[in-house]
């Protein structure tokens, strides 16, 4: 059975119908992605992680328990900052 195209998206994940998920995504259980939020491709929302509305994340990886505020791609976002942030984006601390 070939996998469909949310395959790595916890059942536990609560995602907005509006938002969009482009794969390969892995989203963590209690991960929540607001409405209008685009969540790919290549990402990774770790457990707890929060992508507010309209954010757009591409080929990043978020850590546990993370509320993404600002757009990003190519980063590592952790509690502290974004690494690196996308040009012209302060990095900002996620609590």
């Amino acid at each position: 059975h070939l996998p469909g195209p949310l395959v790595g998206v916890s059942a536990r994940a609560q995602i907005s119908p509006r938002a969009i998920i482009r794969p390969p995504v892995c989203i963590g259980a209690g991960a929540v992605v607001e409405d209008g939020a685009l969540v790919g491709p290549d990402v990774v929302l770790g457990e707890g992680a929060h992508v507010e509305r309209g954010v757009q994340i591409e080929r990043s990886v978020v850590f546990a328990g993370v509320y993404v505020r600002s757009s990003t791609r190519d980063a590592i976002v952790t509690r502290q900052a974004t690494y690196p942030a996308l040009p012209g984006a302060d990095a900002k601390e996620s609590t």
